[in-house]
């Protein structure tokens, strides 16, 4: 079990790289749609809110994979704006976990950032403040935390150097703070040795899972501004101070020896009985007939889709038949263990929206799996599957798309009910084993699935997000 969970972390970190870049494509794509638009500033607040929500979402995934554990100390209130965040710069993933928790937050961006055509659109467009440009850096950045923007600042200039507690400070957010007599909100950052530091690339894999601890420290009214070279020694000195309470660091083995089921697990089954009983079926039913009818009578022609390297490398495994219909159990067994009834409602909502989206998708563009060189009559279950399903409503896969959602469920509720490190993974092995099936019986496609698992992400993630389940 520690192989195979040391190689899930080894993925999940590599591919949180990959996402990161992907979703970093996309947005600075888009970005320089509006660049040379006349009065592109009034694309910037929208530029922010996506930029914080692409962070997010980064931010969740890779707690929810298990590649970090993220403590966040005072950030329960809501952070006001108009502020300069100060915070010590150890990682490289410091500016992106912070952005995605400070409201309509500005950064200040070496130069060679801003120019980087992948890079560059997005943060020029959500109106990021260039570091070359001395006097009037610190002009343009007063000016906008004066008219309510949020500035998060690493006067570090760089990541820490290794070996050492903190970079000597440079004394230009003290300059910003005064010009725009805006409060200063000092964040403390702790993390894990090698998780992104200067000196150990992101390439190289570090010791998974990383941890990371964000402290709201002091905050230090525009009143008591002062003197930029006195400030600046005092932000330092208490970012070099010790923690008040030294607290036990963050254990690198995550979640290993957690606290086992509670009673209640059982009992959850028990709640709603007669809500549960009679929703489940009639919404698979209804499910059912408007999936059965977008897939016999399409609007449009249908789009066989296309084979990948990796269709080639899966043959057909007509054992895994077993686990493609599996995702019938493992769908209504979440909301069996629900109990509070605004939780199912939540639930089914969601699932319509799934589902619906999914059936548009559908109408609008029809797909279906190629027909593979496969004597269905040697294979009597898969004849019957055939038969009603047909291989159509390929793209998005709705086997991929439910299971990543049901996966997102289950792992929020098991850790709300403090279940073993076993339990977890159980859950999780059991949703790869049905998208691998979608495969593994010619019923879907690679690409089928990564929309799939998209669809279904996104959806999980406007549904669970930080509520309780």
């Amino acid at each position: 079990m520690k192989t195979v969970r040391h190689l899930w972390l080894a993925f999940a970190y590599y591919f949180s790289w990959f996402l990161f870049g992907l979703g970093g494509l996309v947005l600075n794509l888009g970005s320089a749609l509006f660049i040379k638009a006349s009065q592109r500033e009034r694309f910037g607040p929208f530029a922010r809110r996506s930029m914080r929500w692409m962070f997010d979402l980064w931010l969740r995934w890779m707690h929810f994979s298990g590649v970090v554990r993220v403590t966040w100390k005072g950030f329960d209130a809501p952070l006001p704006t108009g502020t300069v965040y100060v915070a010590n710069h150890p990682t490289l993933v410091d500016a992106p976990f912070l952005l995605a928790r400070l409201p309509d937050a500005v950064c200040i961006f070496k130069p060679a950032l801003l120019q980087n055509p992948l890079i560059g659109p997005a943060a020029i467009l959500a109106g990021f403040v260039s570091a070359d440009s001395g006097v009037d850096m610190i002009r343009n950045a007063a000016q906008r935390v004066a008219t309510g923007q949020s500035l998060l600042i690493f006067p570090e200039g760089t990541r820490t150097n290794p070996g050492a507690e903190l970079n000597p400070l440079k004394p230009a957010f003290a300059l910003i703070a005064r010009l725009a007599q805006a409060p200063v909100q000092i964040i403390r950052v702790r993390t894990g040795e090698r998780m992104a530091r200067k000196g150990w690339p992101w390439w190289c894999l570090p010791p998974v899972p990383g941890w990371f601890e964000f402290t709201l420290d002091e905050l230090i009214p525009a009143t008591e501004i002062g003197r930029p070279s006195e400030l600046s020694e005092r932000i330092e000195a208490l970012l070099r101070a010790p923690f008040a309470v030294e607290e036990a660091l963050p254990s690198p083995r995550g979640d290993v020896g957690a606290a086992p089921l509670q009673p209640p697990f059982a009992a959850r089954f028990q709640t709603h009985r007669g809500l549960k009983k009679w929703g489940t079926p009639v919404g698979m039913c209804a499910f059912f007939m408007l999936y059965f009818a977008v897939l016999r009578h399409p609007f449009f022609p249908v789009t066989t889709m296309p084979l990948t390297a990796l269709d080639r490398w899966i043959s057909f495994q007509p054992t895994s038949l077993i686990l493609y219909a599996s995702l019938w159990l493992y769908v209504p067994l979440l909301p069996a263990l629900f109990v509070e009834r605004r939780a199912l409602f939540r639930y089914a909502w969601a699932v319509a929206l799934l589902s619906g989206l999914a059936m548009g998708i559908f109408i609008l563009w029809p797909t279906r799996s190629p027909t593979p060189d496969i004597d269905w009559t040697q294979h009597a279950a898969f004849g019957f599957l055939k038969t009603i399903d047909a291989s159509g409503n390929a793209c998005p896969s709705l086997h991929a798309a439910f299971a990543v959602f049901n996966t997102v469920g289950f792992h929020k509720l098991l850790r709300q009910l403090e279940a073993g490190v076993r339990l977890r993974w159980a859950n999780v092995l059991w949703s790869v084993g049905i998208v691998y099936s979608a495969l593994a019986t010619k019923q879907h496609v690679a690409l089928d699935i990564f929309a799939g698992l998209l669809l279904g992400a996104a959806v999980a993630w406007g549904t669970f997000g930080d509520r309780q389940v």
